[in-house]
């Protein structure tokens, strides 16, 4: 059963119960966010041609492909990334030595926002968008501020922007709510870590929306200015997104990470003692002739030497080979399509 369809706590963030609301509507929630893109830039297209700063019929590639865009696909993410976590952390259950009560609270701080801290989004959401009320027509295309459809611009961008924030913050909250969800595994079983590897696909998929928005990046730099300025802007993103997506995917588990190296060393020694042991034991039969359990002393030496062979293939980070041949894949998406976009621009100059 989902966090969605329970009472939640007073705790929980505006904003997140929104997404819930979103989510109780009879269509899929990326669908809904699919027609608010539409339903906005339609609109706006409207109003450009009614105050007649576009000719009608023709469309704004600015309008179409930058802010609202972006305003749609980041709150979006969001809600994918909180359908992801709430998948993950109800498979991560059996993991975890906890009882319902404490599951529940764990469950809705891994998958949600603190009321506090939603608070304080819309306050810093709010602010930045008054401070920056007199400079945003000057960066942003003129499409944005014609005679009618700045009195859609300026609702649209208050409205969104708490959400879009919210995207960012609650990426990285989850992220760090990955390692306190490790700090409550009380036992280590390294021959059964399938239990463990559920957070590396949440957090697989948080640096997966960062390579996303590469790709975006990459596909849509032209449309804010010229192209020197879009090639500027999707380098810069292609480093910076790409980097956040690997240290999104990778630090969260590096606890988890030390924790199993620490218990298959410690396997490791007590193996090697019991190893130690069988040596000098094979010494003392041998000094004093008493070889007649030899072969049963053997098998048991050589079960050892097979055990340590074994301990060493036990993988010490918390994915499986999927989980990260998924990611690595994505990953090399962008930097492939930007090496072929610098490859073509050569060959047409």
């Amino acid at each position: 059963m989902a966090v969605e369809a329970r009472a939640l706590p007073k705790s929980v963030a505006l904003i997140d119960r929104i997404y819930d609301w979103i989510e109780r509507l009879p269509i899929p929630g990326l669908l809904f966010f699919g027609l608010f893109y539409v339903a906005v830039v339609t609109i706006h297209h409207l109003l450009m041609w009614a105050d007649g700063s576009l000719p009608a019929g023709e469309f704004s590639t600015p309008v179409l492909l930058t802010i609202y865009l972006w305003a749609t696909i980041s709150p979006g993410t969001y809600y994918y990334m909180r359908r992801v976590a709430v998948q993950t952390i109800d498979g991560f259950r059996s993991a975890l030595d906890v009882n319902d009560a404490e599951f529940e609270a764990l469950r809705v701080d891994f998958s949600r926002l603190p009321r506090r801290a939603g608070a304080g989004i819309l306050w810093f959401s709010f602010v930045i968008m008054a401070l920056a009320i007199p400079s945003i027509p000057s960066i942003i295309d003129s499409h944005f501020f014609t005679p009618y459809s700045r009195f859609l611009f300026w609702p649209v961008m208050f409205v969104i922007a708490p959400f879009s924030v919210s995207t960012f913050y609650y990426a990285f909250r989850s992220l760090g709510a990955v390692s306190r969800v490790y700090d409550r595994v009380k036992q280590i079983n390294l021959f059964n870590l399938s239990p463990l590897y559920g957070l590396s696909v949440f957090t697989s998929r948080v640096g997966m929306v960062f390579i996303l928005y590469t790709l975006l990046n990459q596909v849509t730099a032209d449309a804010w200015g010229d192209a020197g300025t879009g090639d500027a802007i999707a380098a810069f993103y292609l480093v910076l997104n790409s980097g956040t997506a690997l240290l999104a995917f990778i630090v969260p588990l590096y606890g988890i990470h030390l924790r199993l190296v620490a218990e298959k060393e410690r396997v490791s020694e007590e193996n090697n003692a019991r190893l130690n042991k069988a040596f000098w034991d094979l010494q003392n039969k041998m000094d004093t002739g008493k070889l007649d359990d030899i072969g049963q002393f053997r098998t048991g030496v050589s079960a050892l030497m097979e055990f340590r062979a074994e301990l060493k293939k036990i993988p010490t980070w918390p994915w499986d080979a999927g989980t990260l041949r998924q990611f690595l894949t994505a990953l090399f998406i962008p930097l492939t399509v930007w090496s072929l976009q610098q490859i073509l621009l050569r060959m047409v100059q």
